[in-house]
């Protein structure tokens, strides 16, 4: 075919009869041709708004060009032509709009020569907020390109009505007459402690006190971190104290929906976010010794837990788990007791995390080195050791997932049935710290029997069998010996989704129900109903495919789901 040669490919194309091969015209219809088209494309596609199939007509009927749908969104998808913006974009748009702002520049936003409403950009912007990590590392990196289709303007002149003289005093300003002697006016007292404003606040604050902050951890008295260590730290910082009342509300919305409550925790939210992005970006990129602060840390940590009030599903917690891995990797806290709190809770959810995702797994912190005293622990399994072993485990489901993958046989080799033995015995040899028969011994119990039925089911295929289900009843029996206000109860929910993917017998998964139930009745977590959403499903995989239940990771991925365990 030498004379395509001589002739440029779309001349040649626009030749080819209507009803020829198809298959010969989708072979000789080249980038060239597509590029042609691409201005023309743009305009009816972006600027004029017409759907594809109108699109493709006309570019059919007016130009000759023909091609199927599958070609166009497949070009349409390599220009970036996108009629709903990313949430990625309206990041971007984020960050100039603030950079702009800092230069004492307002600034439109226009969508293909159109004026986005103010209004509209401060909901988009809200809806796909960059992280406040995000934001920090953004400040470093060069100044991303404004996305395709979109243009940032000044817009005119402010109205100088304001300006206007009185008619009755022609030369007499009053606008700038008041701005004159508006400061000399007494002022209003100053806030108390910033964060703590209204009646609602003060309500938040009350329930943080004497409700929310007993159901996170071990310890339900006045003893607990969250009121010993956290609350005094946000006296002196307005950031925290933001983050602290939108947990509060958060909670507190759960269990009474009035509307003034979740008016009020989505400003605590927006203030937190704001204090946060405003503290990291008044130093200067170089300097990272912001980040060394202890109420930054702790703010992280209100962020990771407000994802679990709100029983948010998308993986809106990875951005707050990142930032705290990173910070306990390079920054060394102040406060020697507030870093084992925070090195606990961290450690505590980073493991439960890799559980329930393909993706997430743990660091080694190596936290048995800032406390020896186990018991003083505010979560179980962290300073005791147990944990270790459940990162072990684990692992070695990576290992025979990535076997079955390649369907290497058998999936579990010597190697990894040896470390499984170990495991075993270590688990054997593993006792509490707590005083028999107290509430956080059997709930020590459930933890080592969870953890063990983790084991069983990641070496043996899924099928019921006499002992696991022997495992998965003595597990009950210690949920069952829990009194209804234990504090162990603010982390069951770990142990009990691990005694879940176990539950072949239909009299142990209306036991586990009630543990649900129970579980809701004592925290009012939201992140508890996804839970028992994703068990539910494990049970349905169970009774229908029953290998399939060996691999709970990708049934919740499979189901879009992505949370953080508490």
């Amino acid at each position: 075919m030498t004379f395509f040669v001589d002739q440029k490919p779309y001349e040649y194309i626009s030749r080819i009869p209507r009803r020829s091969n198809y298959l010969l015209k989708a072979v000789i219809i080249m980038e060239p041709a597509w590029e042609i088209h691409k201005d023309l494309i743009r305009k009816l596609f972006l600027e004029e708004g017409k759907t594809l199939h109108e699109v493709m007509d006309y570019i059919e009927e007016i130009h000759n060009f023909s091609s199927s749908k599958a070609m166009y969104e497949r070009q349409l998808k390599k220009w970036g032509f996108h009629k709903n913006l990313k949430g990625n974009d309206w990041k971007i748009i984020q960050y100039k709009i603030e950079k702009r702002k800092r230069d004492g520049k307002r600034t439109d936003v226009y969508i293909r020569n159109t004026l986005v409403p103010e209004k509209k950009v401060k909901k988009e912007i809200s809806r796909h907020a960059a992280t406040i990590w995000e934001t920090f590392y953004a400040r470093n990196a060069p100044s991303p390109k404004t996305p395709e289709g979109m243009s940032i303007n000044t817009p005119g002149q402010v109205s100088q009505s304001e300006e206007t003289e009185t008619e009755s005093f022609p030369g007499f300003n009053i606008n700038a007459f008041r701005r004159s002697w508006l400061p000399l006016l007494p002022k209003e007292l100053p806030i108390y402690i910033e964060g703590i404003e209204t009646e609602i606040d003060r309500r938040f604050l009350d329930h943080f006190v004497f409700e929310f902050s007993r159901v996170l951890t071990l310890i339900n008295d006045d003893s607990n971190p969250f009121k010993e260590i956290l609350l005094p730290m946000a006296t002196q910082h307005g950031c925290l104290m933001h983050s602290l009342m939108c947990l509060s509300g958060s909670h507190l919305s759960a269990r009474d929906p009035e509307p003034r409550f979740k008016e009020r925790k989505h400003y605590h939210f927006d203030r937190a976010i704001t204090d946060l992005r405003q503290s990291i970006e008044a130093e200067p990129p170089a300097n990272t010794r912001l980040l060394v602060e202890d109420p930054i840390i702790a703010s992280t940590l209100a962020l990771c837990l407000n994802t679990i009030c709100e029983g948010e599903t998308e993986g809106e917690y990875r951005s707050h788990m990142d930032a705290a891995r990173y910070l306990l990797t390079t920054q060394k806290p102040r406060s020697e007791v507030f870093r084992q709190f925070i090195v606990e809770f961290y450690q505590y959810h980073d493991v439960s995390n890799s559980i329930t995702s393909l993706d997430r797994r743990p660091l080694s912190l190596r936290i048995h080195l800032f406390n020896p005293h186990a018991q003083t622990g505010t979560f179980l399994g962290i300073f005791d050791g147990l944990f270790y072993h459940i990162s072990e485990v684990t692992r070695l489901r990576d290992r025979i997932r990535h076997r079955r993958s390649f369907e290497r046989e058998p999936a579990v080799d010597y190697q990894i049935l040896n470390e499984a033995v170990a495991i075993d015995s270590a688990l054997r040899a593993w006792e509490p710290t707590y005083t028999i028969e107290t509430p956080n011994w059997y709930a020590s119990q459930l933890y080592r029997q969870s953890t063990w039925v983790y084991l069983y089911r990641t070496i043996h295929s899924s099928r019921p069998s006499e002992k696991i289900s022997q495992v998965v009843d003595d597990a009950l029996k210690y949920l069952d010996m829990l009194p209804s206000n234990a504090g162990a109860y603010s982390i069951i929910l770990m142990p009990l989704f691990l005694i879940s993917c176990s539950a072949f017998e239909p009299r142990q998964r209306e036991r586990i129900k009630k543990g649900f139930d129970a579980l809701k009745e004592y925290s009012s977590l939201r992140n508890i109903d996804p839970v028992l959403k994703v068990v539910q499903r494990v049970w349905e995989v169970m009774d229908t495919k029953i290998e399939d239940s060996w691999d709970w990771e990708h049934i919740i991925a499979e189901m879009d789901m992505d949370f953080l365990i508490h």
